[in-house]
């Protein structure tokens, strides 16, 4: 949300909560569950709004997730081609960071996600 200043000609609240949400997940164990055992509910938070979702999963990699680096029995080719299905269906991209670095992480995407909404330089 942008707040009301009208020295910048901004006139009233600017709300960008029904255009853009990041859906952060722990680790490959909780987005495992996810897929797995809660799948349908998942995917309804995919479907509710018009918001463009990003899955970012934290302390996890890529590299993980095919070597089957996790602690869940879910198969590692089924796991790769379920983040693969979400993404193609929901138009949602996964990124992989640390914990560390998640907070910048989402910081930047609204940033810049704003900025280019707005055509800020």
């Amino acid at each position: 949300m942008i707040p009301k200043n009208e020295k910048l000609e901004i006139l009233e609240d600017i709300y960008f909560n029904n255009e853009i949400a990041i859906e952060r997940k722990a680790n490959a164990e909780e987005i495992s569950g996810n897929l797995t055992n809660g799948r349908d509910r998942f995917k309804r938070e995919f479907e509710r709004g018009n918001a463009k979702i990003r899955l970012l999963i934290e302390d996890s990699s890529y590299a993980d997730i095919t070597k089957g680096n996790y602690d869940t029995d879910f198969n590692s080719n089924s796991f790769v081609g379920s983040l693969h299905s979400i993404q193609e269906e929901f138009n949602t991209p996964f990124f992989f960071t640390d914990k560390e670095h998640s907070g910048q992480y989402i910081y930047n995407s609204f940033k810049y996600y704003i900025r280019n909404k707005l055509k800020i330089k």
